[in-house]
Order: structure tokens, then sequence, then C-alpha cells
């Protein structure tokens, strides 16, 4: 009886260090992210699977949803889509990020538009420079009502 309860001990730790372990701190991957931003993501970003697409996948992933890497002629994206479903704790970190990553007032505005009822929500952070505002992040809560499996909340950080 002592060695059966042994053993579920050590599987009840051994999982739960294991599950422990392959969380992750969502804020520094968001800040690996944008440091990586500064070269258009070029360090980051894997081959090329299919020849039609902007997008690339993406060197560093996430626990949760898909990373991939988007150039266009004029810029260069991060994009991580997370199900809607998973994405409590991806949405919790973005919050907290943006308030401090951004949080110096003369250099960038966060304007967010729509409401969690409305099943939209977009945040979008705004650097202040000498000319025009650029997009440098953004976020996307889309909830699909009829279709749940579309859910999605999604981050775009631009490059350079």
């Amino acid at each position: 009886m002592k060695q059966v309860l042994s053993l579920l001990l050590f599987l009840f730790v051994g999982t739960a260090t294991n599950i422990y372990a392959q969380s992750q701190d969502y804020k520094v991957l968001l800040g690996t992210f944008c440091l990586n931003a500064r070269n258009n993501f070029a360090d980051i970003k894997g081959e090329q699977t299919d020849t039609t697409s902007v997008f690339y996948p993406s060197k560093l992933k996430a626990d949760v949803g898909e990373v991939k890497i988007g150039i266009f002629p004029n810029t260069a994206t991060l994009n991580w889509i997370t199900p809607l479903a998973q994405s409590k704790g991806v949405q919790v970190a973005v919050k907290e990020f943006i308030k401090v990553k951004f949080a110096d007032l003369k250099l960038y505005k966060t304007v967010s538009d729509g409401t969690e009822e409305e099943g939209d929500i977009t945040t979008n952070v705004y650097g202040l420079g000498a000319n025009k505002p650029l997009l440098v992040f953004q976020t996307i809560y889309y909830r699909n009502s009829e279709e749940a499996g579309k859910s999605n909340f999604t981050i775009i950080i631009y490059g350079k």
C-alpha cells in the first residue's frame, strides 16, 4: 500500500512539475518578439514552405496558438493567433505588457474599440514620432457566436 501511495505521489508531483515547466511567461515571449521587430523578424523567420503565401513560420514558438511572420512590401509583421478558448492567460499578459512596454505617453498612444459583448475588441498601439503615428502593436479579440472554432485572440507586432 505504501508503494502504491508513493508511486501515485511521485506521478502527481512529476506531472504537476512537467505542466508548470511547459507553461510560458508570455510577457517575456512578447518582449522577445518586440526585440525582433527591430530587424523585421529576420532572426526568427523560418523557412517558407508555401511559396504562394507571404507568411513564414517562426522559429520561436508559443505553447498555445500559432506564430507566423508576414513579409509585405512595406512592412513585416509577427502574427500570434490563439484560439479564444485557450487565450485567457495570453490576454492577461498582453494587457500587462502593453501597460509596461508602452507606458510613456510621449512616445505611444493606445486606442481600443469594441466590447466583449459585441464580440470584437481591437486595441492599437501607435508610436508617436516626428511624422504621423505608426502602428507598432495590435490585438484583436474576435468571438464568433455561430462558429466558436473561428473565435480567436490575435496579436500583431509590426516590424520597423
